[in-house]
């Protein structure tokens, strides 16, 4: 219901909890699955208010050790190697903890381009902000919070605050953080874990 001028309006989605589903917009059931294992499955919450701010956030589990996701994390060149909407990556040069790296991201057909910049606090925290983001993104600021399981593997939560600007529908952006971060974290996932397998 409308609250005037600070309106937010919040969403829920819940797939089922028995069985993987596969979803049209991604790359494999397979991919959707690898989510699926760590939780029943259930999509972000999505909070937005003032305009086209999204707030999401999403944890998953992965079979290797913190140190292991810290590096699939931080090896920005490689996302188009995994990440299928990431088409290249410039990294700069690296000041003190924090890299500039700009993205060239495939959206529905075209070819947006925006630069992060990210810094590691610890171990444990990858943080980022915008630094350009041009017509296609006016807001982009987020997390990585790395943290070890009990049985040896790691809890990655993943944490971002984003408005592509006026010239995208709020009803992409909350496409892309409901379909697009569980996707994105398998990939992340799948990752991760391969790299593993080819190191044993």
């Amino acid at each position: 219901r409308a609250e005037g001028a600070g309106m937010r309006l919040r969403f829920r989605l819940y797939m089922p909890s028995t069985r993987c589903v596969s979803w049209t917009r991604y790359e494999s059931i397979a991919q959707v699955c690898a989510v699926r294992q760590t939780a029943p499955w259930r999509l972000p919450t999505i909070v937005r208010s003032r305009g086209h701010l999204v707030r999401v956030s999403r944890s998953i589990e992965i079979d290797v050790t913190p140190e292991a996701f810290h590096r699939v994390v931080q090896d920005y060149a490689r996302y188009p190697e995994f990440v299928p909407e990431v088409k290249a990556v410039r990294v700069g040069q690296r000041q003190g903890d924090s890299v500039d790296v700009t993205y060239w991201l495939d959206v529905k057909l075209k070819l947006f381009d925006f630069t992060l910049r990210h810094i590691t606090r610890s171990l444990e925290r990858i943080e980022w902000t915008l630094v350009r983001g041009g017509e296609f993104m006016r807001a982009n600021e987020g997390a990585w919070t790395i943290e070890p399981t009990r049985a040896g593997g790691t809890r990655a939560t993943y944490a971002i605050e984003i408005d592509l600007g006026p010239m995208v529908p709020g009803t992409l952006e909350k496409a892309l953080a409901e379909r697009g971060l569980p996707n994105m974290l398998a990939n992340f996932k799948t990752r991760a874990e391969s790299l593993r397998e080819t190191t044993r």
